[in-house]
């Protein structure tokens, strides 16, 4: 029978046994189609980046990974278009577990990649509830912090010079490109697969369908042009639905308890 089933809705039989919401409100969640795709994961999806994961397993290593892209910490309890916010479970908040992208903050709208399936538009309070109405446990926990895009400390960033892991050549940070696990390597010595990975030329020779990388660069926000080709689902008028299962109390009053990242 499982065969039978479409990737949606073998994704919704998943979803609805680790969201209490996804059962309390059902049609509450839109799926982005198009997007089960294995990278990027929510962390990337978050911020824009499309080509690569970010996997942090403490704040520092987020915020050196959003740094790259010019998103930084704010303690600004108001959420705006744009912002990602990031969850972590009451049990372990000193790791990141899963991040949402806030398409538009008056209605409370958001996007999150759920791993390696599909990308889904959702109310912000959707994802941070129990497994169940009577549970304690939780998928992600709950929003304790946000990040924001800061374009002018982004560029004085980039014109700040790097040092690459196997030249050991200090370069720029806008000439350096990132592989999927995150290493710096100039852009003139990076290919692209035919998956999307940034690889080496050397590794490259051994991959099929390699392409020298001449204008690579990781989007610090969401590129329009990107965004424009995705068929994305209608939103409902006035937003989702706020959800009706026990979610933590408001989150941010215990934001900077949280284990905040690091100062850049």
């Amino acid at each position: 029978m499982a065969a039978n089933l479409t990737p949606e809705q073998v994704f919704h039989n998943w979803f609805i046994t680790r969201f209490a919401n996804a059962a309390a409100a059902p049609g509450a969640y839109n799926i982005i189609p198009g997007t089960q795709t294995t990278f990027p994961n929510c962390f990337a999806y978050a911020v824009g980046v499309y080509d690569r994961s970010i996997t942090p397993q403490r704040w520092e290593d987020l915020a050196q990974a959003y740094g790259e892209v010019g998103y930084y910490y704010t303690d600004d309890p108001t959420p705006r278009d744009g912002d990602a916010e990031v969850y972590a479970k009451p049990s372990d908040p000193n790791r990141p577990l899963h991040a949402h992208r806030i398409t538009v903050a008056a209605t409370d709208t958001c996007e999150s990649k759920m791993g390696g399936d599909f990308a889904i538009q959702h109310h912000r309070n959707y994802l941070q509830c129990t497994r169940s109405a009577t549970s304690n446990q939780y998928e992600y926990g709950t929003v304790v912090s946000r990040y924001r895009y800061d374009a002018a400390r982004h560029k004085t960033w980039l014109e700040g010079e790097t040092t690459t892991v196997s030249s050991k050549r200090k370069l720029k940070r806008k000439d350096v490109a990132y592989t999927n696990s995150g290493r710096p390597i100039s852009k003139s010595k990076a290919a692209k697969t035919q998956s999307g990975r940034i690889v080496k030329k050397g590794a490259a020779k051994k991959t099929a369908g390699a392409t020298e990388v001449r204008s690579y660069k990781i989007s610090g926000v969401p590129d329009p042009k990107v965004l424009a080709k995705r068929p994305l689902p209608q939103a409902p008028a006035g937003g989702f639905k706020k959800p009706t299962a026990k979610i933590a109390p408001k989150s941010f009053a215990v934001i900077k308890k949280a284990a905040p990242p690091a100062k850049r």
